[in-house]
């Protein structure tokens, strides 16, 4: 998860520019988890839209990984939890190609 670091640190800077404290990014970045759904949200509290509109926008832009999810479940049954928590845009596509490529049914080694 090399990314995680980067985005994190874009974020707070990001956000304390925007005039959030320490501990409020570092809560948005516990509550919110996914990184598109932290800048768009913050975005909209930026231009003083609705608390309701930043929090359905989020939710909105999250409920990606629930499709994810959904087609992964074929190839991630009985992965460890450990393993597809960890699964990112791209992981998701590369998982069901590396099924094809190597012929599995399940990844769950």
């Amino acid at each position: 998860m090399l990314v995680v670091a980067p985005f994190g640190l874009l974020f707070g800077t990001v956000g304390t520019d925007a005039g959030l404290s320490t501990f409020e990014v570092m809560a948005f970045s516990v509550l919110v988890i996914a990184g598109a759904s932290q800048f768009a949200a913050l975005q909209l509290l930026i231009d003083q839209a609705p608390v309701a509109v930043a929090l359905l926008t989020g939710l909105a832009v999250n409920l990606r990984t629930a499709m994810y999810s959904a087609s992964l479940m074929p190839y991630l049954a009985g992965a460890a939890l450990a393993r597809t928590c960890g699964l990112s845009d791209g992981g998701s596509g590369v998982c069901p190609l590396r099924a094809a490529i190597h012929g599995l049914e399940r990844l769950t080694r």
